[in-house]
């Protein structure tokens, strides 16, 4: 069985004085194998951005290197194959292919050896820009969404008070919400297509969970009527990301809670799971 290793596990457990060969031996026992998403790779080499973050970066891939992960696919891609599987059938591949593992694995190696390529830093930065400067206009979409949904159902979406509700009231919708979420960066499928898939979503547990994350963040909208925060939108992002993962190991413990809501068939493995010790719940996500 495959487990998704998120960020704050490899931050907790260098933290916690724990080494990576040790973490995949506590995993074997549980009978998993480590992944992690390429979303993973590009938050932690986020440190080589700052001189003063290098040697933590460098620690967190030698760290990543020793663990020796499988690589998972990011959101979008599996959501392509998603799509493929609907109109032919075909197979979803939710780890990298050969020549794509090899390529991570010698990234990996360079950032352990402090080297920050070229090509990487471009990619994180845009991400890094892309992300503030969209921050602020997705909050506006998910309010003025729900200013929407108020018009649409009056009197009803003030009474509000748990994620299943929301879920219940707008699933006549959520075949809108679905076409706008996957066809978000390219148009793939059509409002049909998008009914279509609507009705099997739980064969597509990358969309699936795409779109419950899109759900949860207009949960919180409703009830306090204010964005989730970045931290939030890439905690989803990693529930997403390990949607073909039988568990997510986290150190977070409010993801520890929200990620079977996003995707009910995800098991959680705790940092105290993972080292069979009890902690103190922390409030940050680190």
């Amino acid at each position: 069985m495959k487990a998704y290793i998120e960020v704050s596990v490899i931050n907790r457990s260098i933290d916690q004085g724990h080494d990576a060969i040790s973490l995949a031996e506590h995993l074997r026992v549980l009978g998993y194998e480590p992944v992690l998403g390429l979303n993973v790779i590009y938050e932690l080499a986020k440190c080589f951005l700052t001189d003063r973050s290098i040697p933590r970066g460098r620690e967190l891939f030698v760290f990543v290197d020793d663990l020796a992960p499988t690589f998972h696919w990011g959101p979008q891609q599996l959501m392509e194959q998603e799509v493929e599987r609907f109109r032919h059938g075909t197979v979803v591949l939710p780890f990298l292919d050969h020549l794509n593992h090899v390529s991570t694995v010698m990234d990996v190696r360079k950032l352990r050896a402090g080297i920050l390529s070229t090509d990487m830093r471009e990619i994180i930065e845009t991400r890094e820009a892309d992300i503030a400067a969209n921050a602020p206009k997705n909050d506006a979409l998910y309010l003025r969404q729900v200013d929407e949904l108020r018009a649409q159902y009056p009197g009803k979406v003030r009474r509000f008070r748990t994620y299943e509700d929301v879920l219940t009231q707008f699933a006549p919708d959520l075949h809108r919400f679905l076409e706008a979420l996957v066809n978000r960066s390219r148009r793939l499928i059509s409002a049909d297509e998008a009914r279509r898939i609507t009705n099997r979503i739980d064969e597509f547990p990358a969309i699936r969970s795409v779109v419950r994350a899109h759900m949860y963040l207009l949960f919180h909208c409703l009830v306090h009527r204010t964005g989730a925060g970045r931290d939030k939108l890439g905690d989803y992002r990693h529930v997403a990301e390990a949607a073909y993962c039988k568990a997510l190991a986290t150190a977070d413990w409010q993801l520890a809670k929200t990620g079977p809501k996003i995707n009910p068939e995800l098991l959680v493995l705790t940092f105290e799971t993972l080292w069979g010790h009890k902690l103190k719940p922390r409030t940050d996500s680190n």
